[in-house]
């Protein structure tokens, strides 16, 4: 779960979070960013119980949740914050 690198003679403990990169034009940081965390939790977090509990869940299905579009990215709005929890 989390692993060491050397950077400029001195190690550095950090989190094996997944990377996943995106097209220069996509815009859609917020939502790979999202998809690293789950895909961390879901797949290399080292609590069982907690892996199992999180969902698969696809970049398309975050695109759809936060609203993203490609080449706009994500907009913040007290709308889009406010959906999920009233």
């Amino acid at each position: 779960m989390i692993t060491s690198i050397e950077v400029d003679h001195t190690i550095i403990s950090i989190l094996q979070v997944p990377y996943y990169s995106q097209e220069d034009a996509d815009y859609l940081c917020f939502v790979y960013s999202i998809l690293m965390v789950m895909d961390f939790f879901k797949n290399v977090h080292s609590n069982e119980e907690l892996r199992q509990i999180i969902p698969n869940t696809t970049k398309d299905e975050i695109m759809a949740i936060t609203k993203a579009q490609y080449g706009l990215g994500t907009t913040f709005s007290t709308n889009l914050i406010k959906e999920d929890f009233e």
